[in-house]
């Protein structure tokens, strides 16, 4: 049944209907129940080249992580937008204020300038963490390259392949004294110098490798075949990082999102079958 308003008989009399139409639909509400406001919407950066299964960078297809954070958003009344793009560029735009957040690991040029989620003591929040990444190192096989965690063998700087723009990778590898390749704009480019024997080893995400092999052509079954080295060169947490300087509604409403991603994140629906 639709409710019929007498028209007021003069303009300055709309705001008297208007008000009286307001409170007519808050007298209907049950008691205490706040209207909510529009969704808040999220702007983060995440991996601008796909990461399978995790990230796909398809929005019709989305990876494991992407449907995680949609709907971690959702659960957290936001809406979520992905910019793609390589980490240097998603860190400068977070730094100026373009963005709200990025997907970043707790590495000193990250913690320093943007928050993540905290304990009570300060100390990072791993239960709030995106995913786990475990890099490890890749060679040819039948060549006798190794690593033991500390120290490589038998050349004492072999040259390693790596993404462009991974700032974590850099930092490891530079601190065991490696010599480092970072011209491949992805991790299947790495692979590929690997194979072409321009490198001596390549650090990729363990799932990258194994979708490389995946997807290799008969072909190219006469390539050399590419094998993990039995110890991974690290093991990282990864978070959504957000700006410092978000006002106090949208920094309450990206503590939520941290929860949810924290309460969704082991459920099947999210983790590698």
């Amino acid at each position: 049944m639709r409710m019929k308003f007498p028209k007021p008989p003069g303009i300055g009399n709309s705001r008297l209907v208007a008000a009286s139409l307001i409170a007519l639909v808050l007298s209907c509400l049950p008691s205490g129940l706040v209207l909510a406001a529009p969704d808040e919407v999220l702007r983060v950066c995440v991996v601008d080249v796909p990461l399978p299964p995790f990230f796909s960078g398809d929005e019709s297809r989305p990876g494991l992580t992407e449907r995680l954070l949609r709907d971690a958003a959702k659960g957290a009344r936001l809406q979520i937008e992905f910019e793609r793009l390589p980490q240097p560029r998603c860190r400068a735009l977070l730094l100026s204020g373009a963005i709200d957040g990025m997907f970043a690991a707790p590495i000193l040029v990250h913690t320093e300038s943007f928050a993540f989620p905290r304990l009570a003591d300060r100390q990072i929040d791993r239960s709030r963490r995106v995913m786990t990444i475990e890099y490890i190192l890749v060679r040819r096989a039948g060549t006798h390259f190794d690593w033991d965690g500390r120290d490589f063998t038998p050349e004492a700087q072999p040259l390693i392949g790596v993404r462009r723009g991974v700032s974590l990778l850099m930092e490891r590898l530079t601190a065991v004294g490696a010599r480092v390749d970072d011209g491949a704009s992805s991790y299947e480019q790495a692979l590929n110098k690997l194979v072409a024997g321009r490198t001596h080893l390549a650090v990729v995400p363990r799932y990258s490798l194994q979708s490389y092999l995946a997807s290799s052509k008969p072909t190219e079954q006469d390539l050399p075949k590419l094998e993990a080295l039995r110890t991974s060169l690290l093991t990282q947490d990864f978070y959504i990082a957000i700006r410092q300087d978000l006002d106090p509604v949208r920094r309450s409403a990206a503590e939520s999102f941290w929860q949810e991603i924290g309460r969704l994140r082991d459920l099947d629906a999210y983790r590698v079958k």
